[in-house]
């Protein structure tokens, strides 16, 4: 199935609804409807600027069901690509000590707590 420009503001809308609950909002990120080939979006990041790429396809694939549910599933995980992008980036740079490594973990690991603690509190844990 085609997506329309509609469906592509919808999943823009649903990728900075993501952006702003996970604090990613110094993020500077671009938007494109494009053709994908096996692939509902893609996300290309330069972590050091806080820029990134979000290409939402122009093709749905039939046999996963459409509608603004998956198409907020897609946004979502393409915007938790931002939470690994620094980690990616000093994991593939053949010169990244183990110190810059663990930093950028650190990273992830903090902004998935405050997302967590935006959500209120633990039930369970006493």
């Amino acid at each position: 199935m085609k997506t329309t420009k509609k469906h592509f503001r919808t999943f823009v809308r649903c990728c900075e609804y993501w952006q702003e609950r996970f604090g990613f909002s110094h993020y500077r990120i671009t938007y494109e409807h494009v053709r994908l080939e096996r692939m509902f979006a893609r996300t290309t990041t330069d972590p050091g600027n806080c820029v990134a790429t979000i290409e939402f396809t122009r093709h749905w694939d039939s046999r996963v069901k459409f509608g603004t549910r998956a198409m907020n599933r897609v946004a979502r995980h393409e915007v938790c690509h931002l939470l690994t992008a620094g980690l990616l980036g000093e994991a593939l740079n053949r010169h990244a000590t183990r110190e810059a490594i663990m930093d950028e973990a650190e990273q992830v690991v903090r902004r998935l707590d405050s997302i967590f603690e935006k959500m209120g509190p633990l039930s369970g844990c006493g």
